[in-house]
């Protein structure tokens, strides 16, 4: 299990917003595939989005696929709970080998909370 503390606003709106706007995000570029970084393909799949009385859970899919024909996926549950004002993260993997690193997901919540936060407070 992995834990992250963000600073960013503890609104469990904002985070499921920000969660269902990573939903089929498709990024390509290098993928490290055992020793060798090949050139690929990273899905998110936000299978389900829940918010519970004091955290919001969802349940991610990060899909891998490489031009030397390799496909393989894990399943990660991320619990973001506020906590003052911060929201922490717990990241648990469900299923799958694990070959895949759950901090460009945080990195792109990161990006789509900052961009949602600065939409609220444009004229």
């Amino acid at each position: 299990m992995r834990v992250y503390s963000l600073n960013v606003a503890p609104r469990p709106q904002l985070l499921i917003k920000a969660l269902e706007k990573l939903n089929s995000l498709t990024l390509s570029g290098p993928v490290e595939v055992g020793d060798e970084v090949m050139n690929g393909v990273r899905r998110l799949c936000i299978d389900y989005v829940k918010r519970r009385e004091a955290s919001v859970e969802a349940l991610i899919r990060i899909s891998y696929a490489v031009e030397a024909g390799k496909c393989w996926s894990d399943v990660y549950l991320f619990t973001l709970s506020p906590r003052g004002s911060t929201v922490v993260v717990l990241v648990k993997r469900i299923s799958g080998m694990g070959r895949t690193d759950p901090d460009f997901v945080i990195d792109e919540l990161l990006r789509v909370l900052a961009s949602e936060e600065a939409r609220e407070y444009e004229p």
